[in-house]
């Protein structure tokens, strides 16, 4: 539930360890409530208790923390070990228990007792986290901290009462805690070999444990007898006290005296060198893929039956085939809910008369149709389980009623949703286990009568996409489209996704995943927004609240109502409109973005970390985001440790990893070093789109560094490729601004006419939708070829042409644009209030140079100089897009306003600064680099 740092607690020299909430969870909490109940916690006073020492909040972050220990857990111990010495292993469980004796008689119960909370140092045991539990579920209000979303305990060490949810859980649920914990000193291993979270809270629910005799008969009888008794199923029929506990082991130190078998070590049985951990997490992974291969074999042959265990004697075509959908209960992901579909299912699957399948299956369904399974909501999964190739779905609830639960399963005919019966129990939460058997026993009884009697029917390709409402073809184009955004391949699935909109128009996913498409592509700004549009229109089509809410996060940010949109993306990531899979992920994505934007980098880094793949197999745009953040920040020194671990996880030719090296370059104004990587990276692009991004970075750092004519060829190069896709609207931006370079770089005005007269001669105007019309660079050409009255004329145009339903996004760049204006009209006052006003978006450094421009008109030279230089000293992203036209200018022009207060040792700093910038600058440039050469040798001598 936490984040763990070391630190060091300045004021006292020592070392803390600090654990920080994850801000899902802190949401949730009040701060003063938590702070209180901590304090509470902290008067735990007892060797075998680690302390919490503070809990405060810094902004978002809520977080506690206690003192370091030197050690190691008793998990990291038996992962190395395996199963202990008897008389050691009942050392450390007494002291654990004399901490549960200890906190229990001050009204603290743990309720997350586990190896892992059990610290060994020197020959002790010491417990930690005490009171974090009770802290939390008092501090979110609720009667249970699951209702936050979050279960408080750990499946595999969960007591019964525990994992249905009880709230009058009490210090018995610790002991039977801590019976699992001694189990596994003992044994070397649980007593459940469940392998998934559910399916281990289906076992503490309802399966009887294997004695600790059995697995290693060296263990005293009475001692054996002990543990079991912790594990019993009911409270009652446990120790009521850790004190009972304690009594009877002080009873039992006769046979446990000199009691010292060999332990068998990692290895368990002695069948193998493999650690035991490591080989129960290769068995998860086999598992899986058995799964996995199962469901495909299940679509290929049109049948669910089988996935069951199934009898020889009913052939498979008589067989009724069922689908379980997941148990329904809040909070929405609950292990109780988990626990419950998985305990109805098992009796289910063992009658051979039926073809069983659940969640799991569906979810290989949904790979043969080309969507990525952690997409898909509990609806969308509900919806394909009852639609294909299903007879019968089994909905199960449960909810509280006073102190009990109710227990309901609804069966209906997939086929035409006619009842076949409900059935519903009442049960106390101890009683829950017994009370899903009999439950099961009820629906099977239901099932037994439909068997043979439902009409079959074939696995129908149609009916996948029945959730969108569309047709077979379009459902068709919208998976392979699907398919090619999974391997980056934008432009082929834009295709796609349009063949799709364009067969149903109301195809509100296509609509969605094609505006997502177009941005990562860099495509029609105007065609982007309107499959936006589209699929805000059609969202009442989704499955789930959390995916309408998704797209109205996303509709709001494109349309510049951000704070709306943080509302927005925050409902998507909490509370009841939570969305899980591929949405959940694309939600902290955008939502780091928007923070991006809004310049609150340190949030945008917690949503960007919570997604970014350590392993480098599995990268995305939030690994590049990671970095860029870091970045923008000013982090380099961490940025660059980051990309040195992608380079050597992925190569630094990942499509993900190269903008990781423009950025730290670009941060760095090595515009040298940008063009080495940009060349290479062009040299072996796999695609146009990897083509188009590499060239981008070499037009700029050619700009910068006063390559004009190479930066000309470039833009050609492009051209063609955006004149093959018909992106009339790229074609006239890359000549115009190659047009403006040609302006402020040479002098060169009538050239820079003529180009901006055949661009637009060549593109017709009025065949561009607005937002893509590239108005701000034809604003700023005009601008500086002093042609004011067009570049005025044409402000008023964009102000005017730009659609009222995304005005809001275009107010920056409007802005901009009108600072052109008012700097070419001689009016420094307006063009910095419309520069500020236009100095929005992620690039904190981006304006400096136009504010010192203004100043530079309002002759105010000092201003001018402090703005240049914040300019040319920034070391943050986003400047490398700037660089080309104000970097060397500003360079240039610090020289010439030091030299004018007679700062002969700045300027000549500043001036040679400039000529290394453009020392390989075109031959037409050259006159100026001599220039200042010759002001730095004349600057020189005067300085002695």
């Amino acid at each position: 539930m936490s984040r763990v740092f070391v630190a060091t607690e300045v004021s006292l020299g020592r070392r803390v360890v600090i654990k920080v909430l994850p801000p899902e969870l802190a949401a949730s909490v009040n701060v003063e409530r938590f702070r209180r109940e901590i304090r509470l916690a902290a008067g735990l006073q007892h060797p075998a208790i680690v302390p919490l020492l503070a809990a405060d909040s810094t902004g978002e972050l809520l977080w506690f923390s206690m003192p370091f220990v030197e050690g190691e857990s008793l998990r990291a111990r038996l992962a190395r070990t395996g199963e202990l010495p008897i008389d050691e292993a009942v050392r450390l469980w007494r002291d654990v228990l004399e901490a549960l004796e200890y906190a229990h008689a001050q009204g603290v119960v743990h309720r997350d007792i586990k190896p892992e909370n059990v610290l060994l140092t020197g020959r002790h045991a010491v417990v930690t986290d005490f009171g974090v539990a009770k802290a939390l579920t008092a501090a979110t209000g609720a009667g249970s901290a699951t209702a936050t979303g979050f279960a408080i305990g750990t499946p595999a060490y969960m007591a019964p009462e525990q994992a249905a949810g009880d709230t009058s859980t009490d210090a018995r649920a610790d002991l039977y805690a801590a019976g699992l914990v001694m189990y596994e000193l003992l044994c070397g291993r649980g007593p459940f070999d469940a392998t998934t979270p559910q399916a281990l809270i289906a076992a503490q629910v309802a399966t009887k444990p294997a004695s600790v005799a059995e697995r290693r008969d060296s263990v005293p009888a009475r001692l054996a007898e002990l543990v079991m008794q912790c594990l019993a199923k009911r409270p009652a029929d446990r120790p009521q006290r850790a004190a009972d506990v304690l009594a009877s082991l002080d009873g039992l130190a006769g046979e446990i005296s000199g009691v010292r078998t060999p332990t068998r070590g990692a290895t368990g049985d002695g069948g193998s060198s493999i650690p035991r951990r490591r080989r129960a997490r290769r068995m998860i992974w086999i598992a899986a893929a058995a799964t996995a291969i199962v469901a495909t074999a299940v679509v290929l042959r049109g049948g669910i039956g089988g996935i069951g265990r199934a009898s020889r004697a009913v052939p498979d075509s008589l067989r009724l085939r069922v689908f379980v959908a997941p148990f329904r209960y809040e909070p929405a992901d609950s292990m109780l809910a988990r626990a419950a579909t998985s305990a109805l299912m098992a009796p289910l699957q063992q009658d051979g008369r039926l073809g069983v399948w659940g969640e799991a299956a569906v979810r290989g369904v949904l790979t043969n149709f080309g969507i990525e399974p952690s997409a898909a909501t509990t609806d969308t999964v509900v919806f394909y389980g009852r639609n294909v190739a299903s007879q019968v779905m089994v909905s199960g609830t449960i909810a509280h009623v006073g102190s009990s639960l109710l227990l309901s399963a609804d069966i209906r005919t997939a086929r035409d949703d006619s009842s076949m019966g409900t059935v519903q129990l009442v049960s106390e939460p101890a009683k829950f286990p017994e009370a899903l058997k009999e439950l099961a026993g009820r629906v099977q009884a239901v099932l037994d009568g439909a068997a043979g009697r439902l009409p079959r029917r074939r696995l129908d390709f149609g009916l996948f996409a029945g959730q969108f409402h569309t047709s077979p073809e379009a459902a068709r184009a919208f998976g392979e489209g699907v398919n090619l955004f999974m391997r980056r391949e934008n432009l082929a699935s834009a295709a796609k996704l349009r063949e799709a909109t364009g067969i149903d128009s109301t195809f509100v996913a296509a609509w969605h995943l094609l505006w997502a498409v177009l941005a990562n592509a860099g495509a029609s700004p105007a065609e982007q927004r309107r499959a936006l549009s589209a699929s805000y229109r059609l969202r009442s089509g989704l499955p789930s609240v959390g995916e309408r809410t998704l797209v109205e996060a996303n509709y709001l940010r494109v349309s510049g109502d951000l704070a709306g949109a943080v509302a927005k993306y925050k409902a998507v990531l909490s509370g009841p409109t939570r969305v899980t899979g591929r949405a959940n992920g694309e939600a902290e994505n955008n939502l780091g973005s928007l923070y991006r934007q809004l310049r609150e980098f340190d949030l945008a880094l917690r949503y960007f970390a919570s997604l970014r793949d350590t392993t480098g197999s599995d990268m995305s745009v939030a690994d590049n985001n990671y970095v860029t953040t870091l970045v923008s920040l000013g982090r380099l020194d961490e940025a660059r440790r980051e990309v040195q671990r992608y380079d050597s996880l992925a190569g630094p030719d990942n499509p993900q990893v190269r903008p990781m090296h423009y950025a730290i370059s670009n941060a760095e104004r090595r515009p040298g070093e940008v063009l080495v990587q940009a060349t290479r990276y062009a040299d072996t692009a796999e695609s146009d789109d990897a083509r188009l991004a590499a060239s981008l970075q070499r037009r700029t750092a050619l700009l910068t560094l006063g390559r004009l004519r190479e930066a000309s060829q470039v833009e050609d190069a492009r051209r063609e490729i955006f004149a093959a896709r018909h992106s009339a609207s790229n074609v006239l931006a890359g000549t115009v601004l190659i047009a403006r370079a040609r302006a402020e770089m040479l002098g060169d005005s009538a050239g820079a006419a003529r180009a901006l007269a055949d661009a637009r001669a060549r593109v017709k105007w009025d065949s561009l939708d607005a937002m893509d019309r590239p108005y701000q660079a034809i604003i700023t050409v005009l601008a500086r070829l002093g042609r004011v009255a067009e570049a005025r004329a044409m402000l008023a145009d964009y102000e005017h042409a730009i659609p009222a339903e995304w005005r809001k996004a275009f107010v920056g760049n409007m802005a901009t644009a009108a600072g052109e204006v008012a700097l070419a009209e001689h009016n420094g006052k307006a063009a910095l209030a419309a520069y500020r006003k236009g100095d929005v978006g992620t690039c904190v450094a981006c304006a400096f140079a136009q504010f010192a421009a203004a100043f530079d008109l309002m002759q105010q030279p000092d201003s001018a100089i402090v703005w240049n230089e914040r300019f040319v000293q920034a070391r943050t992203g986003g400047t490398g897009a700037v660089d080309a036209f104000y970097l060397a200018r500003a360079y240039k022009r610090l020289g010439e306003l030091y030299e004018e207060r007679r700062d002969y040792r700045r300027a000549i700093q500043r001036y040679g600064d400039f000529v290394e910038l453009w020392k390989n600058a075109d031959p037409e440039l050259q006159p100026v680099v001599r220039d200042v050469k010759e002001r730095i040798a004349r600057l020189q001598r005067k300085a002695g």
